[in-house]
């Protein structure tokens, strides 16, 4: 019996579990300033186009003065971390691609579990944060 590879990308690709593993598996792209992430079924055709892309976050950056040993456990726990621009309160959110459901699965929103929140001041460092 003979297979068809394809090749995906150039990059890193994890393939990681998400909920319903076996049926669904999380599928990260890591590129050299981002991650590109999908949940897709088991058998599913892989279809690079239809990745929604991340900006990573730097763990070893220093700009924001990560150093309670709160926030240094949670860098420590984080494996694919990210950030994007929050609204509201604060003006950034970290969180890490392994735990974020995918609305591929259920239909709604992706779902972000262990949100780190940050502020900053005019400098950028940090001067509240909130987890979720």
């Amino acid at each position: 019996m003979k297979s068809k590879v394809s090749k995906l990308t150039d990059n890193k690709v994890i393939v990681t579990t998400t909920a319903f593993t076996p049926l669904y598996w999380k599928v990260i792209i890591e590129g050299k300033d981002t991650y590109k992430v999908k949940d897709v079924k088991t058998y599913q055709k892989i279809d690079p186009a239809a990745f929604k892309s991340y900006r990573k976050f730097n763990k070893e950056c220093s700009v924001y003065n990560f150093s309670t040993k709160f926030l240094k456990t949670y860098l420590w726990f984080v494996d694919y971390p990210v950030i994007v621009k929050a609204g509201g309160k604060y003006d950034f959110e970290i969180f890490d691609l392994k735990f974020m459901l995918n609305k591929d699965i259920f239909g709604k929103h992706n779902h972000k579990a262990f949100a780190l929140q940050f502020k900053t001041n005019g400098n950028g460092e940090l001067t509240e944060y909130s987890f979720n």
